[in-house]
């Protein structure tokens, strides 16, 4: 939801590494994404695509580049609230 949200209203290159962590912790837990496989929200990797080019998507969506949930989470925390309708 993070990097959804972040896409829309935030830094593109932040909603990527959120995203890149998030499939991650998908891969290693085995997990489904939630929001766009039930909620049916816009996928992460393909706004990525769109908003930054495929070749700095792939950049920051790759494994290799995903920062740990830990400093992820803190730099989620540490920013300014979102918009409100």
């Amino acid at each position: 939801m993070a990097a959804i949200i972040l896409f829309r209203y935030g830094d593109p290159e932040v909603a990527a590494r959120v995203a890149a962590t998030t499939y991650r912790l998908v891969r290693d837990k085995g997990v489904m994404l939630g929001p766009v496989k039930v909620l049916h929200l816009p996928d992460p990797a393909e706004t990525a695509v769109e908003k930054l080019g495929a070749e700095r998507a792939a950049e920051l969506l790759a494994d290799e580049a995903a920062p740990p949930v830990e400093e992820i989470v803190e730099m989620v925390l540490a920013l300014p609230p979102m918009p409100t309708r």
